[in-house]
């Protein structure tokens, strides 16, 4: 996981010359108290979020005007 981490972090700096804020989501929303105490041990903050669609089922993939119709539907202030 933190190889990861600190792979994605040399890449955005690489490529926008600035250093990438320590947040961390966790992937599919899969995530273990392990990975949750090692994103705080190494000072990443876990976001998760209040919307999701089905996209993660990447063999059944809506068009991308019903992705964008469902998501500007719901989108509200303070969405994540």
């Amino acid at each position: 996981m933190l190889s990861e981490l600190h792979e994605l972090e040399s890449k955005f700096e690489v490529l926008t010359g600035e250093r990438m804020a320590s947040y961390y989501r966790p992937p599919e929303g899969k995530f273990s108290r392990e990975n949750l105490a090692c994103a705080q041990k190494n000072g990443y903050k876990t976001v998760f979020w209040s919307f999701a669609y089905p996209d993660w089922d990447n063999k059944c993939q809506m068009s991308p005007e019903k992705a964008k119709s469902i998501i500007l539907e719901n989108a509200h202030n303070g969405e994540v």
